[in-house]
């Protein structure tokens, strides 16, 4: 197969608006671009009407002892205001050996790339010595909500390594940090600005809140992780109040927390929750917390045999081996909760357009990485 039909596919399935919608159509490409093979199945999982997690399965997986697996979302991010970027979004227009559009980098290049590694091996006949499964999910960018479905499910359980093919910036991680999205609302009661005495006011109130939650954050916040340094806490939304001459009835505040293995979700969420009980011991504060969304952070052995093998395939095509950590959640983290054990590697093509205006990825970088993937498939299944 040559490298204009690998770019076709690509380009295809960049033109799919699949903004956390529409994964179906794009694993309907894949699908198609693939077509019936004697050793290859394909199963679909609904999570939603037109929104289809696809597995593919190569040598009955779940009769073998070594199972490779890669992984990656059909999804994408908003391309937010279109006048500014040069070329439409979803054009996948190609200009100086680079390829723009909503998830180049992050992460269609990715997929296309695994996809295509299978394709030529197969076209090769290679012989598969063990199962090779590609976990294509939708919803990551939301809440990795494929991911946790397919978890839940089983899919993982087979797998031996798992390659996930976000975008790693010419590096590859055995490590990234979790998640915890959180929101504070305060409750008061509203009255008219000049007679504030009638009232109480939920902002002032949301304030004593954060107070309380950084304080008691802060021993978290300088624990060191010696892979991913530190916790960050960091609120991101606010609002509160509707009229400039009332004193607020209700505020609310959302918080982004990134963290670390070195301390745990459930003890961040636990601390979150002893601050808003302290506050709530204040006269007539009311707060009501609620935990949005909680992934963890995850790590995996820098020198497993995955990674060794990910570094002598990148040494061949001329690419990086520099194995580092990322701030990034991922789907291997879902995939991990179920199989603590699995040993995993974050490599795949892209940069730090990721969710940016003009997002792109190199056609160098691209090709380089399928040839990359089809080195560690020989490699981990001769």
């Amino acid at each position: 197969m040559s490298e204009e039909n690998r770019i076709e596919l690509l380009r295809k399935i960049l033109k799919i608006a699949s903004v956390n919608d529409k994964e179906s159509q794009v694993a309907n490409i894949i699908q198609d671009f693939l077509g019936d093979q004697p050793n290859i199945t394909f199963k679909r999982v609904q999570y939603a009407p037109g929104r289809e997690n696809l597995i593919i399965d190569v040598n009955a997986p779940t009769t073998q002892k070594r199972v490779l697996g890669f992984n990656g979302h059909m999804d994408v991010v908003d391309p937010g205001d279109t006048d500014l970027w040069t070329y439409p979004p979803f054009a996948a227009k190609i200009t100086k050996s680079r390829i723009y559009g909503r998830g180049t980098s992050d992460m269609k290049a990715g997929v296309a790339a695994m996809v295509s590694a299978l394709k030529e091996l197969l076209a090769e006949d290679f012989t598969f010595n063990g199962g090779l499964r590609l976990l294509l999910t939708v919803g990551e960018e939301i809440d990795n909500f494929g991911a946790r479905q397919l978890a839940d499910l089983g899919y993982a359980k087979p797998l031996t390594a798992l390659i996930v093919g976000e975008p790693t910036n010419h590096t590859m991680w055995y490590a990234h940090k979790g998640i915890i999205d959180f929101t504070a609302t305060a409750y008061g009661k509203s009255a008219h600005g000049a007679m504030p005495q009638l009232g109480i006011n939920a902002i002032d109130h949301l304030f004593d809140f954060y107070a309380q939650a950084k304080k008691m954050m802060a021993p978290i916040l300088a624990t060191t992780d010696p892979a991913l340094g530190h916790t960050t806490f960091n609120v991101t939304l606010i609002n509160g109040g509707n009229q400039i001459n009332s004193i607020p009835q209700a505020a609310r505040l959302r918080g982004n927390i990134r963290t670390v293995t070195a301390v745990s979700n459930q003890t961040i969420q636990a601390t979150l929750q002893q601050a808003a009980a302290v506050t709530n011991k204040l006269p007539k504060h009311k707060i009501d917390l609620s935990i949005d969304s909680s992934i963890d952070a995850i790590a995996s052995d820098a020198h497993s045999e995955i990674i060794e093998i990910a570094q002598a395939a990148a040494r061949a095509n001329d690419w990086p081996e520099v194995v580092t950590t990322g701030a990034p959640t991922t789907d291997a983290s879902l995939f991990k909760s179920k199989c603590p054990n699995l040993p995993f590697v974050i490599l795949g093509p892209g940069n730090n357009t990721a969710h940016q205006v003009d997002e792109y990825v190199t056609l160098e970088d691209f090709n380089k990485i399928t040839a990359i993937y089809k080195n560690i498939i020989q490699q981990y299944l001769s």
